[in-house]
């Protein structure tokens, strides 16, 4: 027998059938942030923060664009930092304690955990100047970046003259110690010596001069500027 011819469609299932288009893959969720400690979870955004104004500068670090470096929801950073302001604070904040800590205005900075007792002060200013040279290299950008934000807003203004007065206070207090200079002296030796240092910081980032001849020069100046003022200004 011959076979039976196919059936053709029908117009309507024709019509039914033409321009159907695939259904569209749904967009995969966004990963969810891993519950994390408060404290861990604020220095993860801190962290994020700071890598944002290094790349861009302080126009660069909104809320938004932390909250999403960091992977976590806008209202998450708002709990931790109601502005941008006291983003910042807190940003100036934990570079201040990085320096005391580093510079030598904590004991744990220069010595082992539990010893108290304060460092000679050639072997103080050496690992001053060697710590607070590299802490320009590689964070020098962004300390700059907030110290000029910090005075345009309340918050961040505090943090700067809180942390600046105790790295001031530790210095010209040990200064007057150990050279028997006046306190308006110490201040502004310390002042000069220390800006003179952030200066000299653009010269080894651009590799024109080795960190390690540019911090043994500065050890070797200011430890002779301080013995011989205090040849002429200590008092008796």
């Amino acid at each position: 027998m011959p076979a039976k011819p196919r059936p053709m469609p029908t117009r309507s299932r024709a019509r039914k059938t033409k321009g159907v288009q695939p259904r569209a893959k749904a967009a995969p969720p966004r990963p969810r942030a891993s519950r994390l400690d408060p404290g861990v979870r604020q220095d993860l955004i801190l962290d994020k923060a700071a890598g944002l104004v290094i790349a861009g500068g302080v126009s660069a670090c909104s809320l938004d664009a932390v909250a999403l470096a960091a992977n976590v929801s806008k209202p998450l950073v708002y709990k931790y930092f109601p502005n941008r302001g006291a983003l910042f604070a807190a940003l100036l904040n934990r570079e201040f304690e990085y320096l005391r800590g580093h510079l030598g205005a904590t004991p744990g900075g220069v010595r082992p955990k539990g010893d108290e007792r304060p460092l000679p002060i050639d072997e103080l200013l050496k690992t001053t100047v060697h710590s607070h040279l590299a802490y320009l290299v590689e964070r020098g950008s962004l300390f700059r970046a907030l110290t000029n934000e910090a005075g345009a807003a309340d918050e961040p203004h505090g943090a700067l003259l809180t942390g600046r007065n105790a790295i001031m206070r530790f210095w010209t207090e040990r200064m007057e110690q150990e050279y028997g200079l006046p306190a308006d002296l110490a201040r502004i030796g310390v002042i000069m010596a220390t800006h003179a240092l952030e200066g000299a910081q653009g010269s080894v980032r651009s590799g024109k001069i080795e960190f390690d001849r540019v911090a043994d020069f500065w050890t070797t100046f200011v430890r002779a500027g301080w013995k011989a003022v205090a040849k002429k200004y200590a008092e008796d």
